[in-house]
């Protein structure tokens, strides 16, 4: 499921700290993400307001004049049917510009009650606004900073991001199974 970031504003980081001695990567990027669910349904605002503490989310950049056009996208010798998942363009003709992951610290509510609270029952959220307090990879915003080939753009990427995309309640746990299947290997 997805929604759009809200245009002003929508999503910025909040802090970002140093690095730890030795090393390059930053000890830690936050961000703050803000949702208006009140164009849409019951349904679709009960979904959002499940998320709950290390949930996975991923922030997407549209960029419709970066997409291919119809006929750009049809001008292969030969057409073959290909799903999305093994579709090497999928992002160009769609105008997928980037891509970045986050995983939620907390969510508040229009007056800043948080929703879903760890180890409490869930609260009923009041209000169309949603803030969602979010960690960020240190490693790829460090690749962000220092990369030459995102010289360009560098950190804008993360002003530019439109979109949010969370993956179902029963999907979510991918994070929580490999650290579980890690430890196991580790034998701890």
């Amino acid at each position: 499921m997805a929604l759009p970031v809200e245009s002003n504003g929508g999503f910025s980081v909040t802090k970002v700290g140093l690095p730890r001695l030795g090393e390059v990567v930053r000890s830690g990027v936050e961000g703050m993400l803000q949702l208006n669910l009140g164009s849409f349904n019951d349904n679709v605002k009960r979904e959002w307001d499940q998320l709950r503490e290390f949930d996975v989310l991923f922030l997407v950049t549209i960029d419709m004049s970066q997409a291919m056009t119809e006929a750009e996208a049809n001008s292969g010798e030969e057409k073959i049917k290909v799903n999305d998942e093994d579709d090497l363009t999928f992002a160009r003709r769609y105008g997928i510009t980037a891509v970045r992951g986050c995983e939620i610290i907390d969510v508040r509510d229009d007056q800043g009650n948080e929703v879903n609270p760890p180890g409490n029952l869930p609260s009923k959220a009041r209000g169309n606004r949603r803030s969602i307090r979010v960690s960020l990879d240190p490693a790829q915003y460090h690749f962000d900073e220092k990369s030459k080939r995102n010289r360009a753009r560098g950190l804008k990427v993360y002003e530019e991001i439109n979109l949010v995309v969370r993956r179902g309640a029963k999907e979510n746990n991918f994070k929580s199974v490999l650290e579980t299947i890690r430890d196991l290997m580790k034998g701890e």
